[in-house]
């Protein structure tokens, strides 16, 4: 009895040294065994390009980018991007036109000439009154020279020549009288004649003065 369980006893002895060691033996060589870095697969873009030639996918975007940007329809000069001179573009030549002198008024033409009279279609003659008056003087006839002494009359039916001495002006600035130097048949008169009588106009005609 005591022999079985001896040999009983020593089985299992025998049994737990082999397991103990068995198990001694493998935790030992998974301590020893180095770790092995696994590396991620390398992922892929549409474009065919992996991730590690990022570097290389930039300016390959920026080429697309620019051949589908529109392009401009300015045309630039080849010469000038050349650093050359562009070709000097003359001004035009502007004419001077020559100055026309504004067309006097006839009273300033034969001031102080002898000039034509232009009657303005009066048939009875043109009184020459005493009087005097200064050129460009405002003056009303009917109030100053109406009932002045009559001098002469200067006759419609031919061509006369007055030396104008002065013109005076109405209110609204038109030429109302006219004083006159007048010489006929050797006698010589001088004085102030209307350039409104009635509803006629009478001017001096400034083509004719000498």
């Amino acid at each position: 009895m005591n022999q079985r369980i001896a040999i009983s006893l020593g089985v299992f002895v025998v049994g737990f040294g082999l397991g103990y060691g068995a198990t001694y033996m493998l935790v030992g060589s998974s301590g020893d065994t180095e770790e092995v870095e696994t590396t991620p697969p390398t992922a892929s873009i549409d474009t065919g390009a992996s991730v590690s030639d990022a570097g290389e996918l930039e300016p390959a975007a920026e080429n697309a980018a620019k051949e589908s940007t529109p392009k401009s329809n300015v045309v630039v000069n080849s010469k000038e991007d050349d650093g050359k001179t562009a070709k000097k573009v003359e001004p035009p030549v502007v004419k001077k036109q020559p100055v026309v002198e504004a067309k006097k008024p006839w009273w300033e033409v034969c001031l102080g000439k002898k000039c034509a009279v232009d009657f303005g279609g009066i048939k009875t003659g043109l009184s020459i009154r005493r009087g005097n008056i200064e050129h460009n003087q405002k003056v009303d006839w009917n109030l100053r020279f109406k009932k002045a002494q009559r001098l002469n009359i200067l006759p419609t039916d031919r061509r006369v020549k007055v030396e104008l001495v002065a013109v005076g002006f109405d209110g609204k600035g038109k030429p109302a009288v006219a004083q006159v130097n007048w010489s006929d048949k050797g006698r010589a008169v001088s004085g102030v004649i209307s350039l409104q009588p009635g509803d006629k106009r009478v001017r001096l005609l400034a083509n004719t003065a000498e």
